[in-house]
């Protein structure tokens, strides 16, 4: 994923984009933080014209267990 991707996700904030429930809508990616703990879209309502922005998770994927025994766990595609 780059910033300016067009992703295919499902909006949380239903009420604020008088969407209801629809299913995935087209958002473009533009924010990735640095070490790929989040990412930001921007979608824009089909009905009321209005951009909105959300942050999300990456996919996390287990990794092998660290140095104590305990299992943690990293973004899927994350460079560190």
């Amino acid at each position: 994923m780059k910033i300016g991707d067009i992703l295919s996700i499902e909006p949380t904030l239903e009420a604020t984009s008088g969407l209801g429930t629809v299913g995935p809508i087209p958002a473009r990616v533009i924010y990735i933080h640095p070490a790929g703990r989040y990412y930001t879209v921007e979608f824009r309502s089909p009905i009321t014209g209005y951009n909105w922005r959300e942050a999300f998770w990456p996919k996390l994927e287990p990794q092998p267990k660290n140095w104590r025994g305990q299992p943690h766990f990293k973004a899927v595609g994350a460079a560190v």
